[in-house]
């Protein structure tokens, strides 16, 4: 079996109304240095996904996370 790595950086942040209002941006180049990013993702976990539907989609976070060589 493949082991997965761990994402080099995950952070979770704030978005509102089922994802329709807020922005933010990661800063692939400040997270990963001098090493090349090889792969980014943004996603609503599970417990993202508990938060949205217990405020009714009022708060809707999603994580993001970015893997570096």
């Amino acid at each position: 079996a493949k082991r997965v790595n761990p994402p080099t950086f995950e952070e979770t942040y704030a978005f509102f109304f089922w994802g329709l209002v807020g922005e933010e941006r990661v800063d692939v180049k400040a997270v990963c240095g001098d090493k090349k990013p090889v792969q980014m993702q943004t996603q609503a976990t599970f417990t993202d996904g508990l938060f949205s539907a217990v405020t009714l989609g009022i708060y809707s976070p999603h994580t993001a996370k970015v893997w570096c060589e």
